[in-house]
């Protein structure tokens, strides 16, 4: 009698969806607790007595330099960019890798479960 060596697929995905979910949510745990560092600031706004940094891509003049050269749609285009750089920054970012570990998990969990039901 041969006796077979390797996982079941079930079992695979029941493996993967653990190491999944420990690799995520550990990096995401990282992510989250490493500080980030404000980025370097182009000019400063005074308000009462606290000074707010502005960046270089939101001062007026490089938005009128860019609308000059592109018009509006430029200047949307590298509003959305700008937020969508942000979204992968920081805590943001640890918010996104604990999400899709998570849903992947479940996609391993589903396909675990589908496949130990078809046997």
């Amino acid at each position: 009698m041969m006796h077979n060596r390797y996982l079941k697929p079930a079992a695979r995905f029941a493996l993967l969806r653990i190491v999944i979910l420990l690799v995520g949510m550990t990096s995401a745990l990282f992510v989250y607790q490493t500080p980030t560092s404000p980025a370097d600031a182009a000019e400063y706004r005074i308000i009462g007595e606290h000074a707010y940094p502005i960046q270089t891509e939101e001062s007026k003049q490089h938005t009128g330099e860019l609308e000059m050269y592109g018009g509006n749609a430029a200047v949307v285009i590298a509003s959305f960019n700008r937020r969508l750089h942000e979204l992968f920054r920081g805590k943001n970012l640890a918010c996104i890798l604990a999400i899709s570990s998570l849903v992947l998990a479940a996609g391993c969990f589903a396909a675990a479960w589908r496949l130990k039901r078809d046997d």
